[in-house]
């Protein structure tokens, strides 16, 4: 008896040899041999895809950047000096577009890995090598949602102090400063403000000529990123009132 453990693709001889018997009843039985040919196919391994770090249940805040997956392919296991498979440059990733999130692919893969707020799908594709065949993992699920944005104004007139009234309109701000999560800015689709909260919005920046506090309101869209609304204030204070004038000074003698 005997057991022989094929570790690589390929025909395997496998030579059985019995020994001649010398004592007993079977004292004049001869030894003898037989071979056998074993073909051993290509493995299927197991590819798994491992999503990037720092997500929520599988929603990543937009970056304008691809997030980078990576997957594990596991061969055969429990088998000593069995081969492992070779990753090295055999493993790419599909990308769909899952717009109703039911974990099935709108269509065909994209032809490039999405980095815009939607809903989608990978799967990782092994090459396979010597020892193991091609394969292909599940589709996991993830998302991309919209990042927040930070608006300011750029430098308000009269900027922390305020200015003095000298009877001339000028616009609240140069305009707004648009930043997204990292810092950087971002080109925004659409900037219009108002002097009231809830009133007529238009592109112009509002001017201001009268002494007092006068507030902006502001919404900002750019795509990838929620809209935002705001506000910010400037002031213009009075100016001081100068008097002249001649006195005459008399008595009578």
């Amino acid at each position: 008896t005997g057991e022989v453990t094929p570790l690589k693709v390929g025909t395997a001889i496998i030579t059985v040899t019995a020994g001649a018997i010398t004592s007993g009843e079977l004292e004049n039985v001869g030894g003898t041999w037989v071979t056998y040919s074993v073909k051993v196919e290509k493995g299927t391994p197991t590819v798994t895809v491992t999503p990037p770090a720092g997500g929520e249940n599988g929603v990543y805040d937009y970056t304008g950047s691809a997030l980078k997956f990576d997957a594990t392919v596991t061969g055969v296991t429990g088998v000593q000096g069995a081969a492992v498979p070779e990753t090295e440059g055999k493993i790419h990733f599909n990308f769909y577009a899952d717009t109703d999130q039911d974990g099935q692919p709108d269509g065909t893969a994209l032809g490039d890995q999405p980095t815009d707020v939607g809903a989608y799908l990978v799967e990782a594709v092994y090459d396979g090598d010597d020892n193991y065949a091609s394969a292909t993992s599940q589709k996991v699920s993830f998302q991309i949602r919209a990042a927040g944005l930070t608006v300011a104004p750029k430098n308000p007139y009269g900027g922390t102090d305020g200015k003095i009234y000298d009877g001339q309109e000028h616009p609240a701000a140069e305009g707004l400063t648009v930043t997204g999560p990292d810092g950087k800015p971002v080109e925004a689709d659409s900037i219009t403000y108002s002097t009231e909260k809830d009133g007529s919005y238009t592109a112009t920046m509002p001017s201001f000529q009268n002494a007092g506090t006068h507030t902006v309101y502001y919404k900002v869209t750019a795509d990838n990123y929620e809209d935002e609304e705001g506000q910010f204030s400037i002031t213009i204070h009075p100016a001081p009132l100068t008097i002249t004038g001649e006195v005459e000074m008399t008595k009578p003698y």
